[in-house]
């Protein structure tokens, strides 16, 4: 355990694992979605763990290269979700500073069961007001796919959703509900309310909101 430790216990690198379980990425799109990440950092854990042979990485012409998890990174997959399910049950909400949109929206993404999704696509657009650029994200749907962009996809856009990062976070995390947030105003959702109900039924929430939290959570540090 000493020497797993060793390699996976310093500050980011099990969430560039956790990033690398979603498909290989480049640096940039790892750097997204780890909040607070410099990329010395990312740099140097990204090299740290190719080292230890749990991540390669795969030159492209004329574009970055990606990295991807290796047959013992793959293997990381139950710690990384377990630590998951520890920390929805333990610890306190996120703060803001700790929150990073291009997670949140791709986790998003990542949870729609895409069987139940239309067949031509369509698109969600997400309006953060308070987080940093870009503020703006789609989630571009049709029938076995769900992705989140960053730029304007040119799909048409069926639902808009307004909301603060904290406000559409504690929603996707299960510390309150669609209803509740929509009825408090701390979400807006427009759209026909037919299709607002088909949205609000394919994004659903995270896999770790119904993890049944502590009656004491650990306080923050």
């Amino acid at each position: 355990m000493a020497r797993a430790a060793e390699l996976l216990a310093e500050s980011w690198t099990l969430l560039i694992v956790r990033e690398l379980l979603r498909g290989e990425r480049p640096a940039d799109a790892i750097s997204e979605c780890v909040a607070g990440i410099s990329p010395g950092v990312l740099a140097n854990r990204l090299n740290g763990l190719q080292r230890a042979e749990v991540v390669t990485r795969r030159h492209r012409p004329n574009e970055q290269p990606v990295y991807r998890l290796t047959p013992a990174g793959l293997e990381l997959r139950p710690l990384v979700e377990q630590l998951g399910v520890w920390g929805q049950r333990w610890l306190q909400p996120p703060r803001n500073g700790h929150l990073a949109p291009a997670l949140l929206v791709r986790d998003i993404a990542s949870e729609i069961d895409v069987d139940t999704l239309p067949q031509r696509p369509v698109a969600v657009e997400i309006v953060l007001s308070d987080a940093p650029e870009p503020r703006h994200w789609w989630l571009v749907l049709s029938l076995g796919h769900a992705e989140a962009h960053s730029q304007d996809p040119g799909v048409p856009v069926v639902a808009r959703i307004a909301a603060t990062l904290s406000a559409l976070t504690n929603v996707w995390l299960g510390h309150t509900t669609w209803l509740h947030a929509i009825q408090s105003s701390s979400i807006r959702i427009h759209g026909q309310p037919d299709m607002v109900r088909s949205v609000l039924a394919w994004l659903g929430f995270s896999r770790y909101a119904k993890v049944q939290r502590a009656d004491h959570p650990l306080p923050r540090t």
